[in-house]
């Protein structure tokens, strides 16, 4: 499993992707940094979010699972990474999961 925090970038009133960033990136480019709702200066919306890749073992030919949650929805996801004894971080390091 691999896990990458980034930021997703959307433009407003469900106008579409425009891009994703890394934490440093979006750090720069925010000109409103309000707590949950940071801005663009184009006025996109800078979305914090967590990106769990992963295979299913039996499975690996089909593809890699991407489990896409924001900042709200990180609670569940640690409670869904029990169930995987090992991450491997954007850094490719290998660590063990968030376990409570």
């Amino acid at each position: 499993m691999k896990f990458e925090h980034i930021f997703t970038e959307w433009r407003p009133n469900r106008g579409g992707f425009a891009g994703y960033h890394t934490p440093l990136e979006a750090d720069k480019i925010a000109v409103d940094q309000t707590f949950g709702a940071w801005k663009t200066k184009q006025g996109n919306d800078l979305v914090d979010t967590y990106m769990y890749y992963f295979v299913i073992v039996g499975h690996e030919n089909d593809g890699v699972v991407v489990l896409r949650q924001t900042l709200q929805t990180l609670r569940k996801v640690r409670n869904s990474t029990l169930c995987f004894p090992h991450v491997l971080t954007g850094m490719g390091n290998v660590h063990k999961s968030i376990t409570r």
